[in-house]
């Protein structure tokens, strides 16, 4: 996991961030959140999948939340 996201231009100390997220999930831990998100944030997000690529509407970001 932290191989591809350091081939898809993860920097800095995120790709060892997750790569700790990781261990620890599969350690058993449950993983905490400062924040949740909308229910309907999903389903656009989901709508945006199911559009494809070329929509125009560009990467979901924290912002869109």
């Amino acid at each position: 996991m932290q191989g591809w996201v350091l081939a898809h231009g993860w920097s800095g100390r995120n790709p060892e961030r997750l790569a700790q997220y990781v261990r620890d999930i599969t350690s058993g831990k449950r993983p905490r959140t400062r924040s949740v998100i909308r229910p309907e944030y999903v389903d656009m997000l989901r709508e945006r999948v199911a559009q494809g690529p070329g929509d125009g509407q560009g990467r979901a970001t924290a912002v869109d939340q």
